[in-house]
């Protein structure tokens, strides 16, 4: 009786630890992390398991193929920009499946590149361009000519085209740039090419009263405002993220490396602009953008390699995370927060060529 009773024991001991870790590694997968991969089919989000799963797709240039290049977030809801189509607003209900409605106008948007979402008051500002060197058709195939920045007013879901006093006079030239310094106050690069010339001209805008002037080329570039991250004046906070990525990206980067930050806060969609170099001698370099987005939340910050950096309030200090890696030939190429969602876009590219693109919804719960 005592060996039935030893030989029981032995048995539960043995796989209490074993059951344990069972539902540890269930509870990593299921609770603490949330994923769902989306892949854009004809610039529509469609679910996917996996990327190994997904669709593949003919290469095009990354001025016109399918694929996220900016966002905004107005209420509930996120607006992606889809080069080719126009924006998609996506809503994240907390127990059920994402619910997508679509602002596509292919008259407007097909073959033209999207660069920039702007929020402007209840809207969004969207900027755009036909870029004749990296394109599949040739200007005189488009329906409509001089098109720079287009309005889109959600309620109404319709877009309104804003036209500049320089683009009213020189509708052959495109806004090749687009750089926001407020709100309300936008810079331009305008370039027209012919098979004499390219000539190049530089104007500020202002928005709200509709006037324009003439700037030079030194004036527009000084606009970007780069300030180092070594200068005073700087939020602790963010401070001590810039100093995160950089530590974590010596480990996984080439020492010659520019580093530019792009900062986005809360509702301001216009970037701030942050620089690190410590090899300004050096002729050879690698230029390294990380998007950092301010919220209520924290500040994030996402690095090459699909490494998030995090900072919470009231934290000890900035944590990492790997997001899901990524098949060979495919990167993650910027992100933004709704709610407790993360939305990181992925590009599957090749130099100037773009295949399959879409974007993950990522949280991280705990």
């Amino acid at each position: 009786m005592r060996r039935i009773l030893l030989l029981a024991a032995i048995i539960i001991i043995t796989l209490i630890p074993v059951s344990c870790h069972k539902q540890n590694n269930k509870e990593k997968i299921t609770v603490n992390v949330y994923e769902k991969w989306y892949q854009l089919r004809d610039g529509r989000p469609e679910p996917v398991k996996s990327l190994k799963e997904s669709q593949p797709v003919a290469a095009e240039p990354w001025t016109v193929q399918d694929r996220i290049t900016d966002s905004v977030t107005l209420g509930s809801r996120l607006y992606m920009a889809v080069n080719g189509h126009g924006i998609v607003s996506v809503k994240l209900p907390e127990d059920s499946p994402a619910v997508f409605h679509y602002f596509y106008d292919p008259v407007i948007f097909k073959y033209r590149t999207i660069t920039t979402l702007l929020r402007y008051n209840d809207s969004i500002l969207l900027h755009l361009y036909f870029n004749e060197a990296l394109n599949t058709t040739t200007p005189d195939t488009l329906k409509i000519e001089g098109i720079s920045l287009v309005k889109l007013v959600p309620q109404y879901e319709n877009y309104r085209f804003i036209i500049p006093p320089f683009q009213k006079k020189h509708p052959d030239y495109e806004s090749v740039t687009f750089l926001p310094v407020t709100n309300l106050d936008y810079y331009f690069e305008w370039k027209y090419t012919d098979k004499k010339q390219t000539k190049f001209f530089y104007t500020a805008y202002n928005i709200k009263s509709g006037t324009e002037q003439y700037e030079t080329r030194n004036n527009f570039l000084k606009e970007y405002r780069f300030k180092d991250i070594k200068e005073t004046g700087i939020p602790e906070h963010l401070q001590a993220v810039f100093s995160a990525s950089l530590d974590k990206l010596k480990t996984v980067q080439h020492d010659k490396s520019i580093i530019h930050f792009t900062v986005k806060s809360g509702d301001n969609t216009v970037i701030k602009r942050f620089s690190y170099n410590e090899n300004t001698k050096t002729d050879k370099f690698n230029l390294i953008t990380v998007p950092v987005r301010i919220t209520k939340n924290g500040i994030s910050a996402l690095l090459p390699g699909g490494i998030l950096i995090y900072y919470r309030e009231n934290s000890t200090g900035p944590v990492s995370f790997y997001l899901p890696a990524l098949p060979s030939g495919y990167k993650y190429t910027g992100f933004n927060i709704l709610g407790s969602y993360f939305v990181f876009y992925w590009e599957q590219s090749s130099f100037i060529h773009v295949k399959a693109s879409g974007f993950l919804v990522w949280k991280r719960q705990g």
